[in-house]
């Protein structure tokens, strides 16, 4: 998961990582 997360632009990162942590809150 940590090389497609590599390969993905930092912006996609950020926004996939915000929106799954709201997720799981």
């Amino acid at each position: 998961m940590e090389e497609i997360v590599t390969a993905l632009p930092r912006k996609l990162v950020v926004f996939v990582t915000h929106h799954h942590h709201d997720h799981v809150d």
